[in-house]
């Protein structure tokens, strides 16, 4: 496990009780991680304060300043207890590729290497109820990602997640380090990665050099809403993103929505392709393509077209970038 930054006990309560809050920006919380001391001065502002401050309207209500300090004490002692980093948006080890989106977490909280999530990346994304054939593409593509040193970013749920992250596993190698491996974004509290199905695969994302990762405190339980909104991290953190095989309502194509506000390489794999027009799709992934998504049959085409600009070459299965 990469070496995880200490702090004193009082800011890293601090840093703890800002990533609590839902309702400011990460840029608003960044600037009060510089201005106050501590998380009881955090619990001493009353909402009109943060209203004032930031010359907007908080229409929210969850601003408990009684439940602050207890809460930010407790997060602080699970961060300690269970090992888990913490890294805020106006830190430098921050990923700078997320930095520039629209809307970047203020905090990641994350186990294992998070040099991982530093790597040059590609997200790869479908379905959690793929056909067979979704499943051998998310395996051999992600496969192919790392064995150019590529990480593969995904979400660590069932499915195509799931064969993506087993596909960038099973390329690492002991005497090989320099092969990618992967990031699971989670929607959730760090520490409720991924469904109970995939917790021995989120054990061996941090054995073989992964990380996993997600914005959301300890203990925070998932919802409608956190699982769409982590989309915009595993689209963020990467270069590109691919999307294997979606439904027309699927919730990858979410990820594939915010790779274009992100300004980032879309590409859709063959295999979704056919999948769509066997089940006369007509919007989706065609959409995308027709808007002039890449399609793309292999990583190879993927990663070529995200790091490559002017002729490329390729040194002992790595790209050299």
């Amino acid at each position: 496990m990469e070496h995880i930054q200490e702090f004193t006990e009082k800011k890293q309560m601090l840093r703890c009780a800002l990533a609590r809050i839902r309702f400011l920006h990460a840029m608003e919380k960044a600037s009060l991680l510089e201005e106050i001391d501590s998380a009881e001065d955090l619990a001493s502002l009353e909402k009109s304060d943060f209203e004032k401050k930031f010359r907007r309207t908080i229409r929210s209500s969850l601003w408990d300043r009684s439940q602050v300090v207890d809460r930010a004490k407790r997060d602080a002692a699970l961060l300690r207890v269970q090992k888990i980093g913490l890294v805020l948006f106006a830190e430098k080890n921050y990923p700078p590729l997320l930095r520039e989106i629209g809307q970047p977490p203020f905090s990641l909280f994350y186990r294992g290497n998070f040099q991982a999530c530093l790597e040059p990346s590609i997200a790869v994304v479908g379905t959690r109820t793929p056909s067979t054939g979704g499943l051998r593409a998310a395996f051999d593509f992600s496969k192919e990602c790392a064995l150019m040193g590529v990480t593969v970013v995904s979400g660590l749920a069932m499915g195509i997640d799931a064969a993506a992250h087993k596909g960038a596993l099973s390329a690492w190698s002991t005497e090989k380090k320099s092969f990618g491996t992967t990031v699971a974004v989670c929607g959730t509290g760090i520490d409720q990665s991924g469904p109970r199905l995939n917790r021995k695969l989120a054990e061996q994302i941090l054995q073989k050099g992964g990380c996993i990762v997600s914005e959301y405190p300890p203990e925070f339980p998932g919802s409608h809403w956190t699982f769409p909104e982590r989309n915009r991290i595993i689209s963020g953190l990467s270069k590109g993103t691919a999307v294997i095989e979606a439904p027309e309502k699927s919730g990858s194509l979410i990820t594939a929505d915010f790779a274009l506000e992100q300004n980032r390489d879309l590409f859709i794999h063959n295999n979704a392709v056919d999948f769509a027009r066997r089940q006369s799709h007509k919007g989706g992934v065609l959409s995308f393509v027709e808007d002039g998504a890449l399609v793309v049959g292999n990583a190879e085409e993927a990663c070529r077209e995200a790091f490559c600009t002017g002729k490329c070459r390729t040194v002992q299965g790595t790209f050299d970038f």
